[in-house]
């Protein structure tokens, strides 16, 4: 797997016997100088954004270390840099795959006049054009709040817009083929009595119960990987350790550090 520690990317090599001892070693750095602020996964592709350079961004495949730079159409002022969102997606043309690069930036100016900044935009591999797109949104996903891809649509946590209080109990998709956002659609805890998730919406099932009463490092960490055959959850956190939080079945719950060169995980400035 592939972890971002302090503005660089290190490859991982994450073993798990029956959740018994887990081994995560950290195998090298991936990026050479480039400081990498955010980073985005889809269909084996990753896009980096840049920590000190707002007018371009990379999209990698590290398979067959190829890179395709993204450069930006508009330069922005750096405190609205910081509060944009990106997403990386495909639509599927059956014996072909169209990607396409969001970015979008939803911020409340003025909270009294509720005056707000919104500006969305969409980047097509294919033609190399970008097109703004006309959205307005019945919705708000939070600054920093990354995405995760599914199938080349990408889905974000969520709240109602124009609200007083700013909960992420919905989640809401960007469908890269329509180039629309689909309905809010409800997380199934503390879903109230008013709405509901239509069956042929979504379908929710139970994949693993945390029994350690202190998992709340594994939920809020700076990423967060889920292995289904496995049965296990493993969160990150980025703090002076810098280790894993892993979470199974049974109530099984350990905290692993990282092993190898630790003198690469360095700040660069």
């Amino acid at each position: 797997m592939i972890a971002m520690i302090e503005y660089n990317l290190y490859l991982m090599k994450v073993t798990l016997v029956d959740n018994e001892n887990p081994f995560i070693e950290c195998k090298g750095k991936l990026n050479k100088q480039t400081k990498i602020s955010q980073v985005f996964h889809c269909d084996g592709l990753l896009l980096c954004v840049f920590d000190d350079d707002d007018t371009k961004a990379i999209v990698w495949n590290p398979y067959w270390c190829q890179t395709r730079c993204l450069e930006f159409r508009y330069s922005h002022r750096p405190y609205r840099r910081d509060m944009f969102s990106y997403a990386l997606g495909y639509e599927d043309k059956g014996s072909c795959r169209s990607y396409k690069f969001l970015r979008f930036i939803d911020q409340c100016v003025d909270y009294k006049t509720r005056d707000e900044f919104l500006w969305y935009e969409i980047y097509d591999f294919d033609s190399s054009l970008w097109k703004s797109l006309d959205i307005t949104p019945h919705w708000r996903i939070l600054c920093h709040q990354p995405g995760v891809s599914l199938k080349g649509n990408t889905y974000w946590p969520a709240s109602q817009r124009n609200t007083n209080d700013v909960i992420d109990d919905h989640i809401i998709c960007f469908d890269f083929t329509s180039e629309s956002f689909g309905p809010l659609l409800r997380l199934p805890f503390d879903a109230g009595d008013e709405d509901y998730i239509e069956a042929e919406k979504m379908l929710w099932s139970k994949f693993l119960r945390v029994l350690e009463p202190d998992h709340n490092s594994l939920i809020t960490g700076d990423s967060f990987f889920i292995d289904e055959d496995k049965k296990v959850a493993m969160g990150f956190e980025e703090d002076y350790s810098k280790t894993f939080n892993i979470a199974g079945e049974a109530g099984y719950y350990k905290k692993t550090e990282i092993r190898g060169k630790q003198k690469e995980n360095k700040r660069d400035d």
